[in-house]
């Protein structure tokens, strides 16, 4: 049976989270929201000159794709995977070089697919 999912409190999971150090790069977050259905994470990366934004889809049950592709056992153990593993794996992998990407509201919005 699905159980709902606060998305507040993946929202406070990850504030905390994402202030973790990254081994080897400079990842330095500059906000963190819940707008719609995503998780919207403003960062600056290394020597990257513009503010970097990333968008995560939030699940709202344990039933959602979101959630079910990781199968954690608690907010945090999804937080850590869905929203801290993958943004830094993906931009260690060059996200910058073959992510889609939009300027919107002076952010460069990134997200995986090809240009």
């Amino acid at each position: 049976m699905a159980e709902p999912i606060n998305q507040q409190s993946i929202l406070a999971a990850a504030r905390e989270i994402m202030k973790l150090p990254v081994g080897g790069d400079r990842l330095r977050i500059i906000s963190i929201d819940v707008v719609g259905q995503n998780l919207e994470l403003v960062y600056a990366w290394n020597d990257v000159p513009t503010s970097l934004g990333y968008r995560v889809e939030l699940p709202d049950t344990t039933e959602h794709a979101a959630w079910k592709k990781w199968a954690p056992k608690t907010i945090e153990e999804w937080t850590m995977y869905a929203v801290r593993v993958t943004l830094i794996e993906d931009m260690q992998t060059g996200l910058l070089v073959w992510g889609k990407r939009h300027l919107e509201r002076g952010v460069l919005w990134l997200e995986p697919g090809q240009n």
